[in-house]
């Protein structure tokens, strides 16, 4: 009897150890389980984490921007954007459908927003064919102004000659009582004014010739 209770006393610790042993499997089973899910939760935190990091970081870039935009100060006049019935009126195809398309959204969306951008793409495209023609007036202005500086380097070589006509028909000025070499000179003396007086001596001038015509034509026999 003594041996059977003590067999039967093994097999019950027998099964008990068994019973132990699944238990302590599916312990650590669990373990593991809630382990992969505290990772798996730990990296969705992370990944939240970041992107509310990179909307502060984009969300303070874009303040900045704002504020530097309202703080800008500029030397001169305020442009304002072509207004909205000259856009309707020039913009392209493209941005009028583009813009158009966005009248069809709710209230509230980005509809205006959309229009707004619209009308900056127009004015950039604008601005960017006036500078255009603006560099295409300067390479022709200076272009004038080489030709300019040619043909008055020109005129300066012609210089000496002419001083010799000058010179060698004063006789002939003398006797037909004209006065070119001496407005030659006048002319070359009112050069080294100042710009006002220049100016206002050369209308003295026009003033002059003008009533030299006058008084020529007034001395004129009647008959004539």
């Amino acid at each position: 009897a003594a041996l059977a209770e003590g067999r039967g006393k093994c097999r019950t610790i027998g099964m008990r150890l068994l019973e132990l042993r699944r238990l302590n499997r599916e312990t650590w089973r669990t373990v593991d389980e809630q382990r992969a899910l505290t990772t798996r939760a730990r990296e969705a935190v992370d990944n939240s984490d970041l992107l509310l990091q990179n909307l502060q970081y984009e969300r303070a870039h874009y303040e900045r921007e704002i504020w530097e935009c309202n703080s800008y100060a500029h030397d001169g006049p305020l442009v304002e954007l072509v207004d909205e019935a000259s856009f309707w009126g020039d913009a392209p195809a493209e941005l009028h459908a583009e813009a158009k398309a966005s009248a069809t959204l709710p209230p509230g969306s980005m509809a205006g927003h959309v229009l707004q951008t619209c009308r900056l793409r127009h004015e950039q495209a604008m601005r960017a064919e006036l500078a255009e023609q603006l560099s295409d007036v300067r390479q022709r202005c200076d272009g004038m102004r080489e030709a300019n500086t040619r043909k008055a380097e020109f005129l300066k070589s012609l210089l000496p000659q002419l001083e010799g006509l000058a010179s060698a028909s004063l006789g002939f000025q003398e006797k037909l009582q004209l006065r070119l070499t001496h407005e030659q000179e006048e002319r070359a003396k009112a050069e080294l004014l100042p710009k006002p007086l220049l100016l206002l001596h050369r209308r003295l001038l026009a003033v002059r010739d003008v009533l030299a015509v006058e008084v020529a034509e007034a001395a004129k026999p009647s008959g004539a």
